[in-house]
């Protein structure tokens, strides 16, 4: 049976996306069953294709959280390698450069995005799907990660001068960043970007 399937190959309270059931039947046939399993309340539909296997603790039914889908949707691929970035308002508040918080909005960076940009809503939630400048892997999406961040902190930052170099090279040595990827990528990026890696002094063998 299906449900014996999903049993064995997926944990409790983790999303199951459609295209991961590898199950000995057609898609409509998996859908249709999927959609039984569903109304006998032996799983939960999350949001349209995806579902996940409920869990109880202390009483209290378990649900997965948007970020959870938003790491196995658009983050993560299947392997468990970097396909994608939570940037906009989020990572500028991340970096401390803001005190706005970005509620239910999201702006993700992703492989997947096969426009210039889109935007869904998943729940409650706003997802902004924007296309990489350039394809995300597990080595440079640290360093694009960062260079988005100064981009969008354009937007958003609230600090400013010396207070704002200040943050931001906190942020990159928080990150761990490699300062060869962050200049290697950098090149991608508006000349203005570049201007304020150097003049700001926010590599450390240049400031």
């Amino acid at each position: 049976m299906l449900y014996d399937y999903l049993l064995e190959n997926f944990k409790t309270n983790t999303l199951i996306f459609l295209n991961e059931i590898k199950y000995a039947a057609s898609d409509d046939a998996i859908r249709q069953q999927m959609k039984m399993l569903v109304d006998q309340g032996r799983i939960r539909r999350y949001v349209s294709g995806a579902y996940y296997i409920p869990e109880t603790l202390y009483g209290v039914e378990l649900t997965p959280s948007i970020n959870d889908y938003i790491s196995k949707k658009f983050l993560l691929d299947g392997d468990g390698d970097v396909i994608g970035y939570i940037g906009g308002l989020k990572l500028v508040n991340e970096a401390r450069l803001t005190t706005q918080f970005a509620g239910n909005k999201y702006t993700i960076y992703t492989n997947k995005a096969t426009t210039g940009m889109k935007t869904i809503k998943v729940k409650e939630f706003t997802l902004t799907i924007k296309k990489p400048i350039c394809p995300i892997t597990n080595e440079n999406y640290l360093a694009l990660k960062f260079l988005t961040m100064l981009l969008d902190s354009e937007l958003y930052a609230e600090v400013k001068g010396q207070e704002y170099i200040s943050a931001v090279k906190s942020y990159r040595d928080r990150q761990g960043l490699d300062e060869d990827a962050i200049m290697t990528n950098a090149a991608l990026y508006p000349d203005k970007i570049y201007s304020l890696l150097y003049n700001g002094g926010l590599l450390k063998y240049v400031g």
